[in-house]
């Protein structure tokens, strides 16, 4: 349990304690130190001190108007609850759980309130469950592995039950600090908790672990254009994400099983945008280069099929690309260029690749957004072949000795990096490691997350298991 992403078994501690009252499991939290959200210092835990504002929340829970909620949860749950929101015990909950250094024994005087509030929180009415909606929250200072975690794709997770809200003004109370992060989570679900508490702030309580998949990210650094402009103050980390299915801790949360319907009717949206995405190009002509360009790519001209021939860019295993033209739309006016990825139908046949292997693959170039990646338009189809019709990349071809030469030296060290990934023990520049990478990759594909595509060279790519040896510092390439 040395490291934050690694949750441990909650309901197996959680049950290994007896359910006491409020005031006794706040008894077992005397002395203990912890970091105060608000105030940003170290401080420590006494009892006498705070069994006052704990005896405010068992007269609260005796008393209020939910009479519903009392009867389904207990006093002793109910209080529980509101102390959640108004006493120090949810950040020294939060605090020792979160922590990377946590162990049994650390955790353990914290358990007996944790399960006396799980139980209550688990026996609400459905109507203070937050569904698939979009939450907020800000946050003093930033994670140390921002740089590791926060790009489109990537993912972070709440260890710890953490509180939001659904309101997005609560973020400029954190507006004047110096360094501060602000999470803008969305499909989120949680537990709705306006009618425990005394503030204002519609408040959400999301139930551990909560794993979030990126969707953007932003660092406001001194050079940032915003922060030049006075727009925004130095030192804000922004990040927006989905929700989607986490480890649950506790059997039987219904707001984990809200978690994970919002996450597959998401998933089905964004595949048929993909599938309306496809669009099939019709009407795109050979775009041949002339005889002198041709000539001076070193080739020699061809006397029969000239327009097919000389429009070919490059040839890999068994794709070839064409260069074409035509119009995006049939509305359309303009003329454009393409790069269209062609492969024979006989070919795929005898390559055991069939048609949804490579509308597979330009369902994945359509999901690839980003200046440096070229852009995917459709696909065109006829008997004899089936293309990918994507954005040709214009521009000067690179000498020999300038940007190629130190693209080639990055692009060397990195497939070394990964033959060490591999444990493959001789260089990556010779056939031999070539052949060694692949067919590992290939045995070890089909039980691994890493997708394979089809001419991407992904497949060459080392898999989960054989990465286990690297720092999570060094991440794969990202597209």
């Amino acid at each position: 349990m040395s490291d934050e992403g690694d949750p441990f078994f909650f309901e197996y501690l959680l049950n290994s304690v007896s359910l006491v009252p409020l005031l006794d499991a706040a008894r077992e939290l005397d002395g203990v130190e912890f970091l105060h959200g608000t105030r940003q210092q170290m401080m420590q835990f006494s009892f006498v001190k705070g069994e006052p504002a704990l005896r405010v929340c068992l007269e609260w829970a005796a008393t209020c108007d939910l009479q519903d909620v009392r009867k389904a949860l207990g006093e002793q749950q109910l209080a529980a609850i509101r102390a959640w929101t108004c006493t120090p015990l949810c950040y020294i909950l939060c605090f020792k759980l979160r922590s990377p250094s946590r162990t049994l024994a650390s955790v353990k005087r914290v358990l007996p309130y944790a399960r006396l509030m799980f139980e209550g929180l688990h026996a609400l009415p459905e109507r203070y469950i937050f569904q698939d909606g979009t939450l907020y929250r800000a946050e003093t200072g930033a994670m140390k592995t921002w740089d590791s975690k926060m790009y489109p794709g990537g993912s972070f997770g709440f260890y710890a039950p953490t509180s939001f809200s659904r309101d997005p003004a609560v973020l400029k109370n954190f507006k004047e600090e110096e360094v501060r992060t602000v999470f803008i989570l969305h499909g989120a679900s949680g537990w709705i908790l306006d009618d425990f508490s005394g503030y204002t702030e519609q408040e959400v309580l999301v139930e551990s672990v909560c794993f979030v998949e990126v969707i953007a990210a932003e660092m406001f650094d001194a050079s940032h254009r915003d922060v030049l402009m006075g727009e925004i103050k130095q030192g804000l980390h922004r990040v927006e994400g989905r929700v989607r299915p986490g480890v649950e801790l506790l059997e039987g949360s219904q707001v984990k099983k809200y978690e994970a319907e919002s996450y597959r009717k998401w998933q089905e949206v964004q595949q048929r945008k993909l599938d309306d995405r496809a669009e099939v190009m019709t009407g795109l002509e050979f775009d041949p280069f002339t005889d002198e360009e041709w000539v001076a790519k070193g080739k020699m001209v061809p006397k029969k099929d000239k327009e097919r021939k000389m429009s070919l860019l490059g040839k890999g295993a068994f794709m070839s690309t064409f260069r074409k033209k035509g119009k995006l739309s049939a509305i359309s006016k303009d003329v454009r260029r393409y790069a269209v990825k062609v492969v024979e139908r006989e070919n795929m046949e005898s390559l055991g690749i069939t048609e949804k292997d490579v509308r597979q693959e330009a369902r994945t170039l359509g999901l690839m957004r980003h200046k440096h990646v070229t852009r995917y338009y459709g696909w065109e189809e006829s008997e004899e072949e089936f293309g990918i019709v994507m954005e040709i990349a214009q521009g000067k071809k690179p000498c020999a000795t300038g940007p190629r030469r130190g693209l080639q030296e990055s692009l060397s060290r990195r497939a070394n990096y990964w033959r060490l990934c591999c444990r493959c023990p001789v260089p990556w520049n010779t056939s031999t490691c070539k052949a060694s990478c692949t067919a590992t990759s290939r045995r070890t594909t089909s039980s691994s997350r890493i997708p394979r595509v089809t001419g991407l060279c992904v497949s060459r790519w080392p898999t989960l298991e054989s990465r286990r040896c690297c720092p999570r510092s060094q991440d794969p390439p990202r597209c």
